[in-house]
């Protein structure tokens, strides 16, 4: 499976262009580069024992069942997140040299689900809870966004308020968070996300900036870096 990415005549090195667009195009440091190849190898010998042999054949039930499959193992729900991401990294990737022609992975949701809470926002109180930013000004779109990003990716307040514009790629659908002891990983952005993060962008931060060179993606009133303690009296 692997000689399918990685070597063989006439066909792309695409393991290779994958972990290279990793730390080119995304600039993910070397650790999580090799941490997403070990995922793609896991899910590869997977595919394997399924008498898959090639990964672009795979389908989105085999994804599902392959983390399945690491949660009985006892894997970490963060371990099994990482692997998710990586995989829709990769599928988003061949998508995009295309190699394939539909994305198998971009409608999984994250493992979160399998995480058991105390308490879950029913569906009704989210979308009121984003709608409560409809406000047209600088504030009101940098925390619509803001809500956007915080639901779509389920980052810790901290993480969302050290995000830099060069961490977010709109065009890809992506952005790197730090989390605790400075661990890098990828969360993808759905299209409300991406689209609430433009608007913000072309409406909201200009205003707030004031011709500042500021690397903070979300900014306060007065244009400095968002703290975490002014995201959670927002949300």
């Amino acid at each position: 499976m692997l000689r399918e990415i990685s070597r063989g005549p006439r066909k792309e090195n695409l393991s290779q262009s994958f972990l290279e667009w990793l730390t080119v195009e995304l600039g993910l440091r070397p650790n999580t580069v090799k941490a997403y190849a070990r995922d793609l190898r896991k899910f590869s010998l997977f595919l394997e024992e399924r008498g898959i042999s090639r990964l672009k054949a795979a389908r989105a039930d085999d994804i599902v069942d392959f983390l399945s499959q690491e949660k009985e193992k006892g894997r970490a729900v963060t371990t099994i997140g990482r692997s998710l991401v990586a995989l829709k990294m990769f599928y988003r990737f061949l998508l995009l040299e295309g190699l394939i022609s539909r994305d198998i992975a971009s409608t999984l949701d994250s493992p979160r689900m399998w995480r058991r809470l105390p308490e879950v926002l029913e569906a009704g109180e989210v979308e009121r809870l984003l709608a409560a930013a409809e406000a047209k000004s600088e504030l009101g779109y940098r925390d619509r966004a803001l809500l956007e990003v915080l639901y779509a990716t389920g980052a810790r307040a901290q993480e969302v308020a050290d995000l830099t514009l060069s961490a977010v790629n709109l065009d890809y659908g992506y952005a790197r968070c730090i989390g605790k002891g400075e661990k890098e990983r990828i969360v993808p952005l759905g299209k409300p996300a991406i689209s609430a993060i433009k608007e913000y962008l072309k409406e909201g931060r200009p205003k707030l900036v004031r011709g500042r060179s500021e690397q903070w993606l979300f900014l306060s009133r007065t244009g400095r870096k968002l703290n975490r303690e002014t995201i959670w009296r927002l949300v």
